[in-house]
C-alpha cells in the first residue's frame, strides 16, 4: 500500500518537473504551453498548396502516455497559431476528447491508421466541457480553432508528420 503511494507520489513530481523544463515561451517571454518534448511537422496538402500557418506547417507537440493524453492542452492560455498537438494511440478505436480546463477554442481532427482525416470538430469551446466527443482514431490532432478551414481541411484527406 504504502510502495504504490510513494510510487504515485514520485510519478507525480516527476511529471511535474519534466512539464516545468518544457514550458514553451512566446517571443515576449509570456507562458503560453506546458507541451512534451516530441514534436512532429503536420503537412497538409491541399488543392490551394501547403499548409497556411507559417506556410511550412504546423509543429505539433505529441503525446504518446496517458498522462499526456490526460493533460493534453489544459490550463495553456493560448498556442502560437503554427502549434498544435497529435494524441498517438496504439490502436485505432474510439478515443474521447473533452475541453477539461481549456482556455481557448480549438480544432479537432481525428485520424485513422492511414492519417487520412475521418472527422473534424471545429471551434470546439471550453464551454462545451464536459460533453465530450468520441470518433474512432488512431491520431487526433488539435490546433488552434480556425485552422482546418484555413488550410482546407476536409474529411477524407490524409496529412503527414
Amino acid at each position: 500500500m504504502w510502495a504504490r503511494k510513494r510510487l504515485a507520489i514520485a510519478l507525480v513530481v516527476a511529471v511535474a518537473l519534466v512539464a516545468s523544463l518544457l514550458v514553451i515561451f512566446l517571443p515576449d517571454g509570456t507562458k503560453t504551453a506546458v507541451l512534451p518534448a516530441q514534436t512532429y511537422k503536420l503537412t497538409i496538402q491541399n488543392p490551394a498548396g501547403p499548409a497556411a500557418a507559417g506556410k511550412g506547417g504546423y509543429m505539433l507537440a505529441g503525446a504518446r502516455t496517458a498522462a499526456e493524453h490526460a493533460r493534453g492542452l489544459s490550463d495553456i492560455q493560448a498556442m502560437p497559431a503554427d502549434r498544435g498537438m497529435l494524441f498517438i494511440y496504439n490502436s485505432q478505436e474510439q478515443h474521447c476528447f473533452w475541453m477539461k480546463d481549456m482556455r481557448f477554442p480549438i480544432d479537432m481532427i481525428w485520424l485513422d491508421t492511414d492519417k487520412m482525416v475521418t472527422h473534424i470538430e471545429a471551434h470546439v469551446s471550453p464551454a462545451s466541457y464536459p460533453n465530450a466527443l468520441c470518433y474512432v482514431s488512431k491520431y487526433v490532432i488539435e490546433l488552434n480553432a480556425g485552422e482546418a478551414a484555413r488550410n482546407n481541411l476536409k474529411a477524407g484527406q490524409t496529412v503527414s508528420f
